[in-house]
């Protein structure tokens, strides 16, 4: 079925379940048969079908490095002196001891 018919058909499906009306009397007012009718809406339902693609039988979920990062949480330091500090939950631990060291005024 060309794209431009299948829009059509839709359309017209659509507007037929919206009346409420029956096949018959939808159909008569559309100027075709209630059959084609019919037909179309199973048509138009098998076309559509074929355009989803089938359900994956096997999916690998890869998490970017990104997600990674944010996917564990920081932790949070408290010195005695009350200097706080956030840290990450991926960090160089040389910097970080350089850092509290600092804090502390050891250097």
């Amino acid at each position: 079925m060309k794209e431009s018919t299948r829009k059509l058909w839709v359309d017209r499906i659509k507007r037929w379940q919206a009346s409420g009306l029956d096949a018959e009397t939808f159909a008569y007012n559309e100027g075709i048969s209630p059959k084609t009718l019919w037909n179309k809406k199973y048509a138009v339902a098998r076309a559509c079908k074929a355009m989803v693609p089938s359900a994956a039988q096997f999916v690998e979920i890869v998490q970017s490095r990104a997600a990674e990062r944010e996917a564990v949480a920081p932790f949070e330091v408290t010195l005695a002196s009350g200097s706080r500090v956030v840290v990450p939950a991926r960090f160089d631990r040389a910097a970080l001891q350089s850092l509290v060291d600092v804090l502390r005024g050891e250097r």
